[in-house]
């Protein structure tokens, strides 16, 4: 088993557009006793540019995350959950991915620094429905000590309507977001993000000038 993993490593890399379907196939097929080439051959899938089909994506990861539940006192099996969790937001049908994300995290009560990469992932996704789970992070005070600057970049990254409204709700008492007595340490990220938002947005840039005159 452990050298059928390896070849499917090596023929993602070589032939990931034609042999997609069967790379699939013997990853859902395999057991789990090392998920690590697992994770890394669909991560080698994505960076070859297949979009990974949600059913069998999710299929895989349910097996994973079987075998890692029982195993969340090992730091490299919780490590191999954060990648697996960082390739959903990219799946076929994002927001299912997502869905996924926000199911694992809520039900093992993730909030460690090892998400950090995930939420990175999810302001890569450009998928609108991350704002909302990022937006939820911002209940768990102690998640968000953890993550902070990368939650800030993330939400700037995903530029929709939503995330604007939420990075601005820091600054401004009209707009309601994160809780008020949410504070970061690297208030000088939280202010660079604002700027360039102020320059891409004229009204972000006037309502600025307006608080600042408050």
């Amino acid at each position: 088993d452990f050298r059928l993993k390896e070849l499917t490593k090596a023929l993602a890399v070589i032939d990931a557009g034609a042999s997609t379907d069967l790379i699939l196939q013997l990853l859902s097929s395999q057991d789990t006793w090392n998920g690590w080439p697992v994770v890394q051959t669909l991560e080698t899938l994505q960076f070859n540019g297949i979009v990974l089909p949600t059913d069998d994506t999710l299929k895989i990861f349910d097996t994973l995350l079987g075998h890692i539940r029982s195993h969340l006192w090992n730091d490299q099996q919780v490590g191999l959950l954060m990648h697996a969790l960082c390739l959903l937001p990219f799946i076929e049908n994002a927001p299912a991915g997502i869905a996924k994300v926000r199911e694992v995290i809520a039900e093992l009560k993730l909030r460690n620094y090892q998400l950090r990469g995930v939420t990175v992932a999810l302001g890569q996704s450009r998928c609108p429905e991350a704002v909302a789970l990022l937006r939820d992070f911002t209940a768990d005070a102690i998640l968000m000590e953890q993550v902070g600057e990368e939650w800030i970049n993330a939400v700037a990254a995903l530029d929709y309507p939503e995330s604007r409204q939420l990075l601005l709700s820091f600054v401004d008492p009209e707009i309601s977001g994160a809780p008020a007595e949410l504070k970061f340490h690297r208030d000088d990220v939280q202010s660079a993000r604002l700027a360039e938002l102020a320059q891409r947005d004229p009204a972000v840039r006037q309502r600025l000038f307006e608080l600042c005159s408050m």
